[in-house]
């Protein structure tokens, strides 16, 4: 997967920034693996990333991402609405995985 930012701007007033890039890879990428992605590159928490939208046309693998970057989850969470499958997903990667919880029961 290739991101390639084309347009950003700092919106002071929401105190977050506002990137539009293409992607390019072979599938859609989720919504997920943008968002780690812009997290790596901007050097901020996944969880302060809020994807809009990502958009292709058939035939072509160049996918168009807009997303909002925040400083801070609390940040993106004043501002931002989640719909309930945002919530139960954020939830779901936030969750300890089976394996961590039994090897903390065994200490």
């Amino acid at each position: 997967m290739e991101l390639k930012i084309l347009h950003e701007v700092h919106n002071p007033l929401f105190k977050r920034k506002e990137v539009q890039g293409t992607v390019k890879a072979n599938v859609p990428p989720s919504r997920l693996e943008v968002a780690k992605f812009l997290s790596e590159k901007y050097s901020v928490p996944s969880t302060a990333v809020k994807v809009l939208d990502i958009k292709g046309n058939f035939g072509v693998k160049e996918f168009k991402v807009r997303a909002n970057i925040y400083s801070t989850k609390e940040e993106r969470d004043k501002i931002e609405l989640m719909s309930k499958k945002e919530k139960e997903i954020e939830a779901k990667s936030l969750a300890p995985k089976p394996a961590e919880v039994s090897a903390q029961e065994k200490k």
